[in-house]
């Protein structure tokens, strides 16, 4: 029965097409939307800046999410549920569509039919992205079909549906890592690392758009100094938390003698059953919080495989790559394209001992740029919207 109603679903859906392919689709209007519906990532930036740039077109974030919704509301953004009813007049009426987690996260991609979809993603590679590599992970989510019809119908729907027409990667060095991967290659820097351009008072207006960002700036200014960890998640042991931290006493001492913060950070997919709550100096952050904006005020990163340091680079402050489970992380969740022992290997960590060394001699920790040169980290394309904005106009929406 469920495999039926599946089915029926699919097939329903595959007429879509053909109720609104008559309805003309305005190169004036531009469609965003978030991860899960939240305003983050490439996609709040692009937003951003379209908005205040390009004012003769209509900008519409859509999102399920009522919190989000509110913010953007608030602050005098078009900002709709995707099958409201403007919500999907714009949907139906727009001309291309921007997103980083796929083109679902802003309306089911059979409803974007004729338009032109726009994957900024979300990450370059230190940890493997190649499909051959991470198929399984993302299979893993998608509808399961028993029969061949139901399995034909949806490869249907997916090829022709769903890819992306166009894809930004931010460095060369990164292209064979995409291979697999649908869209036109375009060679732009992120939007998100705009932060890093950005003036105290042009980011204190971002962060102006959500209330709980307010208070979370106004917290992390009272100390003399700004720690955050920021690891990626981990397939193979979602609950990785217990292993990294060994000692959260020793760590929150540390941090008073500083008079320091240490931010966790963790990633969306990241479950952990480790109190902190016991620890002064020691604060979990909202794990679905935009963390950008606030980037350009923090003085030392720790990751781990994670692409943030390839977007911290641009702060040009201390990364420390504390990589405790190197070895189980590579056998049981991804491989590295990238690996930080050979790229920074004065500031990498390996073990509990060596993360507390780097942090209690932070003045000596040496920046990323110190290390690298113009190779992996400097190879990346800087910001630059206008440019952006510019290649769209005239290549794309030509």
């Amino acid at each position: 029965m469920i495999e039926i109603l599946k089915t029926i679903r699919l097939l329903i859906s595959l007429l879509v097409p053909y109720l609104i392919w008559f309805i003309p689709r305005s190169p004036k209007i531009w469609v965003y939307g978030g991860r899960n519906g939240k305003f983050v990532d490439n996609t709040k930036y692009w937003f951003i800046w379209a908005n205040q740039n390009l004012r003769n077109i209509k900008h519409i974030w859509i999102t399920n999410d009522s919190e989000t919704l509110k913010n953007l509301k608030n602050s005098n953004y078009l900002a709709f549920k995707p099958f409201s009813v403007r919500g999907l007049y714009y949907i139906i009426r727009g001309k291309i569509f921007y997103y980083t987690h796929g083109a679902s996260s802003i309306v089911r991609p059979i409803f974007l039919v004729d338009g032109i979809k726009f994957d900024f993603f979300h990450g370059i590679p230190m940890k493997t992205m190649r499909l051959e590599k991470t198929g399984k992970f993302s299979q893993a989510s998608e509808p399961k079909f028993r029969w061949s019809v139901s399995k034909k119908l949806y490869h249907y729907y997916k090829t022709r549906y769903t890819n992306s027409d166009y894809l930004i990667i931010p460095s060369r060095i990164y292209l064979d890592q995409f291979d697999g991967y649908p869209g036109e290659r375009i060679f732009e820097g992120y939007p998100r690392n705009i932060v890093f351009q950005l003036s105290v008072n042009e980011l204190l207006e971002i962060i102006q758009l959500s209330q709980a960002d307010v208070q979370f700036y106004q917290e992390i200014s009272s100390y003399s100094r700004r720690y955050i960890y920021m690891p990626t998640f981990r397939e193979g042991c979602p609950d990785f938390i217990t292993g990294a931290f060994r000692n959260l006493e020793e760590l929150n001492t540390l941090m008073l003698e500083q008079q320091a913060v240490f931010l966790l950070k963790l990633h969306p997919y990241t479950k952990t059953s480790v109190d902190f709550s016991a620890y002064s100096n020691i604060k979990v952050v909202n794990n679905e919080m935009d963390i950008y904006p606030f980037l350009p005020f923090i003085d030392c990163l720790i990751s781990d495989y994670s692409s943030i340091s390839m977007d911290f680079y641009f702060s040009n402050h201390p990364v420390i790559f504390y990589m405790f489970d190197l070895e189980s992380y590579v056998g049981t969740s991804r491989e590295l394209d990238f690996n930080p022992q050979k790229l920074a290997g004065n500031s990498t960590a390996l073990t509990w001992e060596e993360l507390i060394g780097l942090i209690a001699d932070f003045d000596h920790i040496p920046s990323l740029k110190d290390q690298s040169g113009n190779g992996h980290f400097g190879s990346q394309i800087v910001t630059d919207l206008p440019k952006l904005a510019l290649y769209i106009k005239e290549n794309i929406l030509r």
